[in-house]
C-alpha cells in the first residue's frame, strides 16, 4: 500500500485525486485477485465491459480487505465470476515458495493452517484456465 511511501501515484491517493486508468482493446477478458481498492472508485469501473473473474481470500491482508474486494465487485458493471478462497490470506494467490524463499519471507509464504496452497493452486489454475476458454470462446 501507499502508507509511507512517496510516488507521484501514492500522492494522488492521498489527495484523494482520481488515477487514471489506461483502456487497451486488446484486453478481452480479466483475471483480477485480491486488488488493494485504494486506486479505485465506482467511476472507475464505468466502462468496464469485459468478462472479468474476480477472487478474493476470506483473511486479506497488506491493505486489503474482503469488504474491499466485494465492493470492487459490487461496483464492476457487469456481474464478475466472484469466488471467495476460505481460510486464505491475501499472499495466498502467490504460488508456493521453495524453501530457500519461504525461510526468508514468512509473511509472503506462510497460510494459516489447513490451508494447502500448492492444492489451492492447482485449483485457482484450473478454473482460471478455464475461465479464459469460456469468455474468449465469446469473440
Amino acid at each position: 500500500m501507499c502508507a509511507g511511501r512517496t510516488s507521484p501515484l501514492c500522492e494522488d491517493v492521498h489527495q484523494g485525486k482520481p488515477v487514471p486508468l489506461a483502456h487497451d482493446a486488446r484486453i478481452k477478458a480479466a483475471v483480477i485477485a485480491d486488488p488493494l481498492s485504494v486506486f479505485f472508485t465506482k467511476d472507475s469501473f464505468g466502462n468496464v465491459r469485459l468478462p472479468i473473474q474476480l477472487w478474493r481470500s476470506e483473511q486479506g491482508g497488506d491493505g486489503v480487505t474482503p469488504d474491499s474486494v466485494a465492493l470492487v465487485a459490487e461496483s464492476l458493471p457487469v456481474k464478475p465470476d466472484f469466488h471467495t478462497v476460505a481460510n486464505a490470506r491475501h499472499f495466498a494467490f502467490l504460488p508456493p515458495c521453495p524453501d530457500a524463499v519461504a525461510a526468508q519471507m514468512g509473511d509472503l509464504c506462510s497460510d494459516l493452517q489447513g490451508f494447502d496452497r500448492a492444492e489451492f493452486h492447482r485449483q485457482f489454475n484450473a478454473s482460471v484456465v478455464e475461465f479464459f476458454r469460456h469468455a474468449l470462446r465469446r469473440e
